[in-house]
């Protein structure tokens, strides 16, 4: 059954990232920022599924280099989901909806921490 939900996560966030490069004629910067974080999400279950089956028969290495990939995938995550959260407190808070000028930067920093 394990295997079910995690296929069924991996079509919505496909569908999802699909959906947004068809349908977005105005791009706006919290939808990147959602599709971003639906890659880092994808990307964090694909690797946990591959790391799951070939456990048993990769060597040290091998297995450190998928404890990397999934980490980094997990602070993705958290990165993106924290930008969100800064995002809103800031069009909520401060009333500064010029977001977009801080796109290239926020990308940047986010995948890169």
């Amino acid at each position: 059954m394990g295997w079910f939900s995690t296929l069924n996560n991996q079509v919505g966030l496909l569908c999802a990232i699909i959906a947004h490069a068809i349908c977005s004629v105005f791009s706006m910067f919290s939808a990147k920022l959602l599709m971003h974080m639906c890659v880092a999400a994808m990307s964090l279950q694909i690797i946990f599924v591959i790391s799951a089956y070939v456990s048993s028969s990769v060597s040290a290495p091998s297995c450190a280099a998928l404890r990397v990939l999934i980490h980094f995938s997990f602070l993705a995550q958290f990165t993106w989901k924290a930008l969100q959260a800064f995002i809103l407190w800031k069009v909520f808070v401060i009333n500064d909806e010029h977001t977009n000028r801080y796109n290239i930067l926020f990308i940047v920093i986010d995948w890169l921490v």
